[in-house]
């Protein structure tokens, strides 16, 4: 498998979404309330958890998962370390952005520990394709990964936006 190549941003098309693209909550269908047809949602979905940073530093451990177990489905958990847990991963950094102008952070002279996302972050995407998972996850029918920090512990699977992002499959 080839490597990722690191590509040039063109911050110049980093745009905010438009109202077209921004769906109200409060709009979204309800999750359905068949175990079968959740199942069948679930199906298509891998949850990664980002797990480093300061919930590592904060002694977390141990993700918090239940969405098997509640919906009889198989949805794979992956976990992303980052230089807080894991060694191999110090080689990979990626920087943050201004807000104002999105350029990058040490571009602006933060260029300590501060101007950096910890791998797991930034990397996600070439990480999940240059370990291999990508191609495992697609060979099992797998089309959706829900992000979210390990430590943030209000992130947690939505069906109802599983079933806007699918194009809402089962019919609802």
């Amino acid at each position: 498998m080839d490597t990722y190549d690191a590509q040039h941003v063109d911050w110049s098309k980093i745009q905010t979404p438009t109202d077209e693209v921004v769906v109200p909550y409060d709009t979204l269908k309800p999750a359905p309330h068949d175990p079968a047809e959740t199942k069948k949602l679930l199906d298509k979905l891998v949850v990664l958890k980002l797990n480093g940073g300061l919930g590592t530093t904060m002694g977390c451990t141990g993700p918090k998962y239940n969405l098997n177990k509640q919906y009889g489905c198989n949805v794979p958990l992956l976990l992303m370390n980052s230089f807080n847990t894991h060694d191999d991963t110090q080689k990979s950094q990626y920087p943050r952005l201004v807000v104002e102008d999105f350029s990058p952070l040490p571009s602006k002279g933060v260029t300590g520990k501060d101007g950096w996302y910890p791998p797991g972050h930034g990397d996600v995407f070439p990480s999940l394709r240059n370990s291999g998972k990508l191609d495992l996850l697609l060979s099992q029918g797998k089309e959706y990964v829900f992000i979210a920090n390990s430590d943030n512990l209000g992130a947690v699977v939505d069906l109802s936006i599983l079933l806007l992002v699918l194009g809402d499959p089962c019919g609802f």
